[in-house]
């Protein structure tokens, strides 16, 4: 297989401060690392490298899935990281990169799909809510039913009686 490098862009919109573009360049080296480590053709012994890696950690959150992350970026070959060639900030700008051009579409896949699945699940609920606010609206001009013993025994022998009354 060959590895063939290409220049990409990575979007930026809108304002942009220090912390999210740390954030964010955090990130995706993390996504190419590990996008990196699923390429079938990886030589034998880096295969073995990242199988260790995988293996390696507990995965309890924090310290060894950062940890992960990174030695599995530090498995690629300095050659094949992605090196930025140029930063535009305008709305829209972008970073120029040099990469990977199978790893960065794998990135671009991964961040795709989970965008997909969370408008997916942003729609459920934008769904869901319209259809309770609806349902309450229902419910409150319904007539209950109302028992005025309140399950309390009454000094009377008659049976509670049941009133109807609109909310």
């Amino acid at each position: 297989m060959a590895l063939e490098t290409k220049k990409t862009h990575l979007g930026l919109d809108g304002r942009w401060d220090l912390e999210e573009l740390s954030d964010t360049t955090k990130d995706y080296i993390q996504l190419y690392g590990f996008a990196y480590s699923l390429l079938p053709d990886l030589p034998v012994a880096r295969k073995e490298e990242i199988d260790y890696i995988y293996g390696k950690f507990p995965w309890r959150g924090g310290y060894s899935t950062v940890n992960f992350f990174n030695q599995l970026f530090h498995k690629i070959p300095p050659k094949l990281r992605p090196e930025v060639q140029r930063i535009q900030y305008a709305s829209p700008g972008f970073i120029e990169l040099t990469e990977l051009l199978v790893v960065s579409g794998t990135v671009a896949a991964i961040i795709f799909t989970v965008c997909k699945s969370l408008k997916s699940v942003h729609v459920f609920i934008e769904a869901f809510r319209r259809r309770q606010s609806t349902t309450s609206c229902r419910r409150s001009t319904l007539p209950r039913k109302i028992s005025t013993s309140n399950n309390v025994r009454s000094r009377s022998a008659k049976p509670p009686r049941e009133v109807w009354q609109k909310p």
